[in-house]
């Protein structure tokens, strides 16, 4: 089971044997107002599930045409590509263009062993 809090950043994408789904609850962004409460989601897990941690800059990417990778986008070469690959693919797209904001990509996965739904 994971537990995570999502606070105005683009949400997590779950990837599994069947597809990838993002993670869509979501937050305020943190300090903006202080009075401002923020509550936790859990998510199943199951064994070979990756978790991934995108920034904008990765999705936002563009072509020589203008076009971003975006978040369908993103997700379909996440489903079949690892880290490396999915970060190769992204300088491939955006090439010749220069980054115009970080493009920062971290997976965790999970190996464990099968839980029941909850």
């Amino acid at each position: 089971r994971l537990e995570y809090i999502n606070c105005g950043h683009i949400h997590p994408l779950l990837v599994h044997q069947s597809g990838a789904e993002w993670l869509d609850e979501s937050n305020m962004i943190v300090g903006l107002i202080a009075e401002a409460s923020y509550s936790s989601v859990q998510a199943r897990l199951q064994p070979d599930d990756r978790i991934l941690l995108a920034t904008d800059g990765l999705v936002e990417a563009e072509n020589s045409a203008g076009d971003a990778i975006g978040e369908s986008g993103f997700a379909e070469i996440a489903r079949t590509l690892d880290l490396n690959a999915i970060l190769d693919h992204v300088v491939r797209f955006s090439a010749p263009n220069e980054a115009q904001d970080d493009c920062t990509l971290v997976q965790a996965s999970y190996t464990g062993a099968a839980q029941p739904a909850f």
